[in-house]
Parts: C-alpha cells; structure tokens; sequence
C-alpha cells in the first residue's frame, strides 16, 4: 500500500566561504511508495528525541545508488519532510531505502 509520494534527490557539493554546502541537485525519481515507520525499541524510544528513522518501498527500474536525498509527502495530510538516505537495497524493480531525519526543537 503506498502512503506517501516520494521525491528522490541527489546533492552536489560546493564551498561556500570555505565551508562545504550541500546543493539539491538531480531529482531522480518522484512516485508514490510505501514508508513504514520504525519497529525496534530504541528507534521509537530515539524518535521521542526528534531522532527519526524510516525505511522507504520504492518501485523502480531507475538506478537509485546515487540518490542520497529524500522528501516524503503523506498523500493524507499533506506534511511533507525532508529525509538523508543511509542505505540503498534492490531486489529486481523494488529498492529499499533506509532513511533518517532530525527534527531541530528550538526553546520553550
């Protein structure tokens, strides 16, 4: 069941006063796909943290190896957010990407 529409990105990299700035580049893939959220303990435990993790269904022919950003919106509500893919698996047509995100709490 897919659940969200998904934006796959590559980055470049340039400096910027001498500082390294990640640039979104290539999109590689924009469809729908399934996102199915953490099942072990001390990801969920993280996610309280604002540490999130995710793992991300993708149907497709494209090589997605170079991909190394994501955007997930969540065809119900409309949320949108921007994930770092760690890891990349295929098997034939369906790529598994596991993701992970933070989410930056500012005070009180």
């Amino acid at each position: 069941m897919n659940n969200v529409l998904a934006r796959i990105y590559t980055t470049k990299q340039r400096l910027d006063a001498g500082f390294r700035v990640d640039e979104i580049g290539a999109l590689l893939l924009e469809q729908p796909a399934q996102l199915v959220s953490p099942t072990r303990p001390w990801e969920r435990a993280a996610a309280l943290e604002g540490i999130f993790s995710a793992t991300l269904y993708v149907q497709s022919a494209e090589d997605l190896t170079p991909s190394d950003i994501a955007v997930t919106e969540d065809l119900a509500s409309g949320q949108s957010r921007q994930w770092r893919i760690l890891r990349h698996a295929n098997s034939g047509p369906e790529w598994r990407l596991e993701l992970a995100s933070r989410e930056v709490r500012r005070g009180p």
